[in-house]
């Protein structure tokens, strides 16, 4: 009885510690109460999956909030609802040489710099004040023709 009253504590203690929250650290320290999974470093950074928009199109029913790195737009992208957005750690700027001012070089959305006009990638996406982004802007999303009745967001 004694030996099957350790082995339940035993497979007790296994069960509560799969439950827990997960580090990777080099310092063994624990994880934040807030997080299931806590990286910590000082001496490097998390590494997303990187892969191509292709390869990222393949993904079957992507959950919201997966993260891979587009190795095409080179860009931090994320899934929400079915759609892909991007986070750009950088925006390209132009300088005007006669007045200082510096102007974004690429309107929000681009996929690549301009090569001509009918190169698409390069337009951008498509936002309207006060929208959420729910995938209206994407030149590739679903959009309605419906006149809004309002102009109110």
């Amino acid at each position: 009885m004694q030996k099957l009253t350790i082995l339940l504590t035993a497979l007790l203690f296994t069960a509560i510690s799969t439950m827990a929250q997960v580090t990777i650290s080099k310092d063994d320290s624990d994880a934040d109460a807030s997080a299931m999974l806590d990286v910590k470093a000082t001496d490097g950074g998390f590494l997303p999956p990187h892969m191509t928009t292709t390869q990222r199109n393949a993904i079957i029913s992507q959950a919201d909030g997966l993260v891979i790195f587009n190795t095409i737009s080179k860009c931090l992208e994320f899934s929400f609802r079915g759609f892909w957005y991007k986070n750009c750690a950088f925006v390209p700027t132009v300088t005007n040489i006669i007045t200082g001012e510096i102007w974004m070089g690429r309107s929000l959305g681009v996929g690549q710099v301009a090569t001509g006009s009918t190169g698409a990638v390069a337009y951008g996406d498509l936002y309207q004040w006060g929208r959420d982004t729910e995938g209206h802007e994407v030149r590739t999303g679903s959009t309605t023709s419906t006149i809004a009745t309002t102009t109110a967001p």
